[in-house]
């Protein structure tokens, strides 16, 4: 942490928006960078300081500095390696404090929004759940739903394998009559039994109909 046991970054956040107008308002982020580094006199043994992952410690915090400027609304990022001053941006001047003030204002929204959406929420069946869980199955859902006919087989072909199906087959196809895939499952150490499946996509219960319909492919 730095002085005011504020993330070290704090400090670039006033350095980029004068960066950015020197730089006649955009640049990119070496160009950001680079200027903060000689309007805030950053030292060559710190500026080039690296951190574990190989990358450049400085340029990374003059980042995380330009993201809370974007979150402020005076600093925004069109497309990927371009940054710009907004027209708030263009005239606003701060200071240090100003920059530790927007710091802990966005520390304080986004510890909020984590609260609210990992808070347990309970469904009809008063199960519990927390909203990034119920956001996340939505998401899966949508995937599997979008998903072309033939991948969707060979994404439950995988999920079968991982369940402890062995000798997965896709067999589905022109002519399958209901069974798209088959494989073994092992009930004994000395026994498995053969195992047919089909890949359907419901938004609901799969109906009594679709399941006799099943069994019959498998007897035939």
């Amino acid at each position: 942490m730095a002085k005011d046991q504020q993330p070290e970054f704090v400090q670039w956040m006033p350095y980029v928006l004068d960066a950015l107008r020197e730089l006649g308002g955009s640049g990119t982020p070496r160009e950001v960078s680079d200027t903060v580094a000689r309007l805030a006199g950053v030292p060559e043994e710190k500026r080039y300081a690296k951190l574990k992952s190989g990358i450049f410690r400085f340029p990374n915090q003059v980042g995380w500095a330009k993201q809370r400027l974007i979150w402020e609304g005076l600093v925004s990022s069109p497309k990927p390696g371009l940054w710009m001053l907004t027209d708030t941006g263009k005239s606003k001047r701060l200071s240090y404090k100003d920059a530790g003030e927007i710091f802990r204002e966005w520390a304080k929204i986004h510890a909020n929004q984590r609260a609210v959406r990992d808070a347990p929420q309970r469904d009809a069946n008063g199960s519990t759940t927390t909203e990034a869980q119920s956001s996340y199955q939505q998401d899966i859902l949508e995937y599997l739903q979008a998903l072309h006919p033939s991948a969707f087989e060979r994404f439950c072909a995988d999920l079968l394998k991982d369940l402890g199906l062995e000798r997965v087959e896709i067999t589905g196809g022109s002519g399958d009559q209901g069974i798209d895939g088959e494989g073994y499952l092992p009930v004994g150490p000395l026994v498995t039994t053969k195992i047919a499946f089909q890949c359907k996509r419901y938004s609901g219960a799969v109906g009594p109909k679709a399941i006799r319909e099943f069994q019959g492919a498998i007897g035939r």
